[in-house]
């Protein structure tokens, strides 16, 4: 009807081949060995909808990815992280999405996804790539993302506070449950505030602040025998961030 959609959709494409270009993988020769081509089959069943004279928004989606050939970096024995294919996973999801105006130049927005991954097929790849049933990498079972902002006229200009938090479950850093490579749950907050002047809120200020809990999280990109191989920090290293930004609008 006017403020309801259902949808269903199947879909199927594929991501080219690649050679490995990283330095280390010309010194070791396993950049000479092609990647095959990935494919991914997707189906999906979601729900759109708006309430209360359009000032709420729902959406919900529920996916199944099955995957052949994933393109991904794993520990190999001897080698450390190589570019491979993952013969077969598969990833079952349900998103949430959620926003709500309330009045008052308030919104309000909220977003829940839930994620089971799989790796349903190793093929000739040994343990230390990737095991039988483990998650897949970097993917946490849950993670949410909300916040708010409220807009404050002030003659013929504006001010909108806002801010926002999200947060990411546990999760692994190779396919084969290496506890090395747990990473723990995170949380990240950010707010800002923003001051639009001028014909039309041409120009604007914004003071804003990120990860203001100074939240680290690392991710160990395959661990053999206690080595090390790769660590990648993300998004920062821990440290809250504080700037000012200005915009003009032409």
């Amino acid at each position: 009807n006017d403020t309801t959609m259902a949808y269903a959709s199947y879909t199927t494409g594929f991501k080219a081949g690649a050679f490995d270009v990283r330095a280390q993988a010309v010194l070791l020769g396993t950049g000479d060995f092609p990647v095959a081509p990935e494919e991914l089959t997707a189906y999906e069943i979601g729900l759109k909808s708006e309430f209360l004279e359009r000032r709420m928004k729902l959406n919900v989606t529920a996916f199944y990815y099955d995957w052949e050939d994933l393109q991904t970096f794993a520990t190999i024995p001897g080698i450390g992280p190589a570019f491979l294919n993952l013969p077969e996973s598969r990833i079952v999801g349900q998103e949430l999405e959620w926003q709500f105006a309330p009045g008052g130049d308030w919104l309000l927005r909220l977003y829940a996804a839930h994620l089971d991954t799989e790796v349903t097929d190793v093929g000739t790849l040994g343990p230390d790539a990737a095991t039988l049933g483990s998650p897949l990498q970097q993917a946490p079972e849950w993670t949410f993302n909300g916040g708010f902002s409220k807009a404050i006229k002030l003659g013929e200009n504006r001010l909108t506070l806002g801010a926002n938090a999200r947060y990411a479950d546990e999760q692994w850093g190779t396919m084969n449950e290496r506890p090395s490579t747990l990473v723990s749950s995170t949380t990240f907050v950010d707010a800002s505030i923003a001051y639009e002047f001028g014909a039309e809120g041409r120009y604007s200020l914004t003071a804003w602040g990120e990860n203001l809990t100074s939240e680290k999280t690392c991710f160990v990109l395959g661990d053999l025998d206690g080595f090390t191989w790769t660590n990648a920090c993300q998004p920062n290293e821990g440290t809250a961030l504080y700037g000012l930004s200005f915009m003009a609008r032409f």
